[in-house]
């Protein structure tokens, strides 16, 4: 990755990380597989693992800019099961280029559960009414952060009432809320691709 020496965010495509919560899926997902598989896994690749993301937000491949902020415990100073990992050092406002586009983290550490709910309402609304923003995905617990998330996009919503921009939200999660007509995608699904856990395997379970 390369350094992005850009301070404002400058994309047309948003993804937000509950990184605390990718972390803990994939932790339970991979100990799971490696139990019934008999066999480790490596640490993931996160510019993959975000391809992914990215795919499942509708994007397609392109000249496109997509901004990842990832959320995490304020007390943690780098991922657990994904390369690269350290929040500071190789994550925050370093990017990747591949043919989905340019992928530029920003990192944010977060005190509490509270405060990472009102920010995912904040991030939503804020980055909605961007002129340049058309998607908005978001990786988060929605049985925690939903009403958060439903926040954000009403507050977006208002702010748009007088012109006709619309954004293709997704959220990825591994509950999805059975009476919420927004698109919302499993994350195990790219999980599982990451790890490079394949239909054979599956099959072998």
């Amino acid at each position: 990755m390369k350094d992005e020496n850009k301070t404002n965010i400058d994309a047309n495509n948003i993804i937000v990380v509950d990184t605390d919560y990718l972390e803990e899926v994939t932790g339970i997902l991979k100990g799971g597989f490696e139990k019934q598989l008999g066999r480790s896994f490596q640490k993931a690749d996160l510019a993959q693992w975000t391809d992914c993301i990215a795919l499942d937000g509708g994007l397609v491949p392109g000249d496109n800019k997509t901004a990842v902020i990832l959320f995490h415990d304020h007390k943690k100073k780098a991922l657990f099961h994904y390369v690269p990992s350290d929040f500071e050092k190789e994550l925050n406002d370093k990017a990747f280029k591949d043919n989905l586009g340019e992928f530029v983290y920003t990192s944010i550490p977060v005190e509490n559960e509270a405060l990472k709910g009102e920010m995912f309402s904040e991030t939503i609304a804020v980055f909605g009414v961007e002129e340049t923003v058309k998607s908005i995905t978001v990786v988060a617990d929605m049985e925690k952060y939903y009403k958060n998330i439903e926040t954000g996009l009403t507050d977006y919503k208002k702010k748009n009432k007088d012109n006709n921009k619309d954004i293709e939200f997704t959220a990825v999660t591994m509950h999805k809320k059975s009476d919420w007509e927004k698109n919302q995608v499993i994350l195990g699904f790219s999980i599982m691709h990451t790890l490079g856990i394949t239909d054979d395997d599956l099959k072998k379970m």
